[in-house]
């Protein structure tokens, strides 16, 4: 549904009387010879060839579809589901480029989520008016602790979710999924860490992404030596780093 309503967020109306669990049937509001038609039926090639096997979006037309004079009752019965784009969670104009992030790839995974981390990102998750709805677990708060010259938890320009532990430790620029835990004297610098991920004493991880459930040895340096880090773990040429459980026990 989420991404029913960001096609809808480009200003044009999408029907949901027909879509399956991978299949978002849509259409546009005016005439395809205009410029606001061409610029969404150009999104919509483009983001069926980036969500290729994941979901496609099929366009039923314009208002051949649903006459214009149809289409507002359309939204209220919930035939098709609508968003102005410039009251959405994504910011920026019409001159702007529509937001698109596509995560096939290791790079492209670790940038849409330190995007998020900018002081305005373009993808605002705090805007209440366009809530992103997905199950969320109850767990404690964020916790941070020592408050000591070379051992303080902190956390700056970062997103640390619910469930987290930085003790002791630096986090700049990095995105925390919940229950991971950053022990003391540790440093983190543009990472994405995923649920559970347990970063031992003395660390150093620069832009990189932890698979679920690792835990990083005491005093392990990643994304510092890019030969080392090829040997270690899956490197790419944009020297992103990644890390799952597997490689690691490959270690030793």
């Amino acid at each position: 549904m989420k991404a029913l309503r960001f096609v809808a967020a480009l200003g044009l109306a999408c029907s949901a009387s027909a879509f399956a669990a991978d299949t978002i049937t849509a259409t546009h509001v005016f005439p395809a010879s205009l410029v606001y038609s061409r610029s969404f039926l150009d999104f919509v090639k483009k983001a069926n060839v980036a969500g290729q096997g994941v979901f496609v979006i099929q366009t039923r037309g314009g208002p051949e579809a649903i006459p214009m004079m149809e289409q507002p009752g359309a939204v209220r019965s919930g035939e098709a589901v609508a968003h102005p784009f410039t009251h959405s969670c994504v910011t920026g104009d019409a001159s702007q480029e529509p937001y698109w992030r596509d995560v096939g790839t290791i790079d492209a995974y670790w940038e849409a989520n330190i995007d998020l981390t900018a002081i305005a990102p373009q993808l605002d998750m705090y805007d209440s008016s366009w809530p992103i709805l997905t199950y969320q677990e109850q767990l404690a708060p964020a916790k941070f602790v020592f408050n000591q010259e070379g051992r303080r938890g902190m956390a700056l320009d970062s997103l640390v979710s619910g469930g987290c532990i930085i003790s002791g430790s630096t986090v700049e620029r990095s995105l925390l999924f919940s229950r991971c835990r950053v022990n003391s004297y540790s440093e983190m610098h543009e990472a994405v860490l995923l649920p559970e991920v347990n970063v031992g004493r003395h660390a150093r991880l620069t832009r990189v992404v932890i698979d679920h459930g690792c835990q990083i040895p005491a005093g392990m340096v990643i994304g510092e030596d890019p030969v080392e880090d090829a040997r270690r773990f899956e490197r790419t040429e944009k020297g992103i780093t990644l890390v799952t459980r597997e490689m690691l026990a490959h270690l030793g």
